[in-house]
């Protein structure tokens, strides 16, 4: 267990950072991106690009010590190298926002965005599909016919299947799509 006194500094570094920076990336990011000391008795606070996690590094006697936490309500923001008191600690280390917040369900999706998963439900993965209605322009990839014939045997080669991909194409004053295939 560790304890925070009225003595070490806070910096609060303001650009999100990759969370899977461990001790050493993140003690390599504050003497590099900051200019500061890592061993000095300060705490270093990093939050993620959704805001909504902090990692905070600190050095003690015998070693560096990383405390994680998700914030639930509230959003870090802060000057990069804003040095704060223990007074805006509590921000971070207060329990008080899990008491008493109510669980509200997410706005309802529909069900045809969605996989049944044991527990959840999952998101469809991949690009959704282009609005029909839309205009579409055909551009189609065929073989010369003199291509078109087996080099081994002769025959006439026959096609067996199409591969479509669509691209939006967005032309001022003009939407539209381009169905290529081939």
């Amino acid at each position: 267990m560790f304890r925070l006194d009225e003595g070490p500094k806070v910096y609060l570094h303001r650009e999100p950072i990759d969370f899977r920076l461990n001790i050493n990336g993140l003690s390599v990011l504050v003497e590099q991106g900051l200019g500061l000391d890592a061993f000095a008795s300060c705490v270093y606070v990093f939050s993620n690009r959704r805001r909504n996690q902090v990692k905070i590094l600190g050095w003690d006697r015998n070693g560096f010590w990383l405390l994680l936490k998700r914030l639930d309500k509230r959003q870090l923001f802060a000057a990069k190298s804003e040095v704060s008191g223990l007074h805006q600690m509590d921000m971070f280390f207060n329990e008080a926002e899990a008491e008493g917040a109510s669980t509200q369900a997410a706005a309802e999706e529909t069900d045809d965005d969605k996989i049944d998963v044991p527990a959840h439900k999952r998101a469809k993965r991949g690009p959704k599909a282009l609005d029909p209605a839309l205009p579409r322009e055909v551009v189609r990839h065929e073989l010369p016919e003199g291509e078109r014939v087996c080099p081994h045997d002769g025959t006439r080669l026959s096609e067996i299947g199409v591969e479509v991909s669509e691209q939006l194409d967005i032309v001022p004053q003009q939407v539209r799509v381009i169905a290529t295939s081939g």
